[in-house]
């Protein structure tokens, strides 16, 4: 089972892997779970650092399928066009 987190190895290879890297360029992140890949950007002095919380995506997705109801909204205007896709 995923627990949405890594181990101390795996930290510190992903520590070692990002000195070589541009520190001024966007680093998305597409799967965070505990945000612990932009905690170790953030530390090692990148500035623009993207993540996301999978757990709307996850309790949106276990609703579905158990048949329950879910209420998502967009708060922010700049992501009206997403709307759409929340029917």
């Amino acid at each position: 089972m995923f627990i949405g987190a890594i181990n101390q190895d795996l930290r510190c290879v992903v520590s070692e892997a990002v000195k070589g890297w541009d520190k001024g360029a966007g680093v998305y992140v597409p799967c965070s779970g505990n945000f612990t890949i932009e905690r170790i950007l953030c530390g090692a002095g990148f500035r623009e650092v993207h993540g996301n919380d999978v757990s709307l995506y996850s309790c949106a997705l276990g609703a579905l399928l158990s048949g329950e109801d879910i209420r998502v909204e967009v708060a922010d205007q700049e992501f009206d066009w997403l709307r759409e896709y929340l029917t």
